[in-house]
C-alpha cells in the first residue's frame, strides 16, 4: 500500500470524509492527512483565497520597514526541495482555472485540457 500525504487549504471540514479521498483509497493508497508545508499533494478547495494580502496584518506605514524580514520569512519557509503536487477541486460554481494549480478537478463541460478532469456533483 502506498502512502500519500495530503493537506487541504480552502476545503470543507468534511473533505476527509469525502469522494475523492473514498476513491483513493479504495484505488490502494493509504492516505496521511499532514500540515500543508508537509505534503506531497496539496489541494486547494473553493474557499481558499487565491491573492491573499501577504503584509494585511501590518499597518501602511510600517510596512516598508518590515519588508525585508518577511522576505527573509518566505524563503525560510518555503525551504523545500521539491513543491508539492497541487490540486483545484470545487463542486461550487467556480472555473477550473480560478487558483493556478497543476491540476484541476470540477464539473465544467467542454475544458479540453490534459490537466483537467471533469467530475458532475
Amino acid at each position: 500500500m502506498k502512502h500519500i500525504r495530503i493537506a487541504t487549504i480552502g476545503s470543507p471540514e468534511d473533505y476527509r470524509q469525502g469522494l475523492l479521498p473514498i476513491i483513493a483509497q479504495s484505488l490502494g493508497y493509504q492516505l496521511d492527512w499532514v500540515r500543508p508545508k508537509e505534503s506531497d499533494l496539496l489541494i486547494f478547495g473553493p474557499f481558499a483565497d487565491p491573492n491573499p494580502k501577504i503584509m494585511g496584518w501590518c499597518p501602511k506605514p510600517l510596512r516598508p520597514a518590515l519588508q525585508p524580514l518577511q522576505e527573509r520569512l518566505l524563503i525560510t519557509l518555503s525551504s523545500r526541495r521539491t513543491p508539492p503536487v497541487t490540486l483545484f477541486h470545487t463542486a461550487e460554481n467556480l472555473r477550473h482555472d480560478f487558483i493556478g494549480t497543476n491540476y484541476a478537478i470540477s464539473f465544467d463541460l467542454n475544458i479540453q485540457a490534459n490537466t483537467h478532469f471533469r467530475l458532475p456533483y
